[in-house]
């Protein structure tokens, strides 16, 4: 995983190894100062396409990548966008062919079969990582194809919530299976919203009411239509498949989500301040 100036580092690939590594985050802030979330996405989307010469993004058909997407675009930047599809995932993956066909854009589209999800579920997330983050099988897919095609794979990650529920609420953490192509793909592999503290903080700053849904927030934000988070049904198969690795995972626990906290642990854990201050 590639962040600027590496200021956040997980160490899933230490599962690799060690299957009983708890997932862990490493916040290294630097000094920064930030503009709006929209002016931020844009610097980071320029500042990303002078690196690369050859960028894929992974495009899911959910608000967050096609958001991603709609960035690269309004700035005129070169990518193409990969939709993992599978018989079970036609309702969201719908999004990203509606997005593309209004784009004039041209996807690439893997097409995977039952054989193929069973096969990443099992030989990377669970024999791999000991993982349990088997919705990652789209995104997994993704970055394979681009590692030998690509010198980036962009992922639209984040550190804000989803769907409805209330952020007064909300206790932030991040998750290893948004990290698992750090792991597994030979590729640079970039959280867009997290890639730079600027646009992290830019993004915590539209948090102006409390009182509404992840869901709506991003809304009002991304400037998009209202939608749901689609998890996708796996066949009868494969979910058997899933409840056993989740039974031999309970056995061999470990921490999957690493939690940051209410929002102001969070601007405390991002602070280059605080770090300095620190025995």
């Amino acid at each position: 995983m590639v962040t600027h100036n590496n200021w956040l580092i997980t160490n899933i690939k230490e599962r690799i190894d060690n299957k009983k590594s708890n997932f862990s985050v490493d916040f290294l802030p630097y000094k920064f100062t930030h503009l709006s979330f929209q002016e931020e996405c844009d610097i980071t989307c320029n500042i990303l396409t002078q690196k690369y010469s050859n960028i894929f993004i992974g495009l899911s058909g959910g608000i967050d990548s096609e958001f991603l997407c709609k960035i690269f675009y309004r700035n005129n930047a070169k990518f193409i966008p990969i939709i993992s599809l599978y018989e079970n995932n036609l309702k969201e993956s719908a999004y990203a062919f509606e997005f593309c066909k209004k784009h004039n854009l041209h996807p690439i589209i893997l097409r995977l079969t039952n054989s193929e999800i069973a096969d990443i579920i099992q030989n990377n997330i669970v024999n791999k990582l000991n993982g349990i983050g088997f919705y990652s099988v789209g995104a997994i897919a993704a970055a394979k194809y681009a590692e030998s095609r690509g010198d980036a794979f962009i992922e639209a990650q984040h550190i804000i919530g989803d769907s409805d529920e209330i952020i007064e609420n909300y206790e932030y953490y991040l998750a290893e299976w948004d990290f698992y192509n750090d792991a597994l793909s030979n590729i640079d592999v970039i959280p867009f919203f997290l890639y730079r503290l600027e646009l992290v903080s830019s993004m915590l700053q539209e948090i102006k009411n409390d009182f509404i849904s992840w869901k709506k927030l991003k809304s009002q934000v991304f400037d998009c239509e209202t939608r749901d988070k689609i998890r996708p049904i796996f066949n009868e198969k494969i979910q058997k498949l899933n409840s056993l690795f989740l039974l031999k995972h309970n056995k061999n626990s470990v921490d999957t989500t690493f939690h940051l906290g209410k929002l102001n642990d969070l601007w405390k854990k991002m602070s280059y301040d605080n770090v300095q201050k620190s025995p």
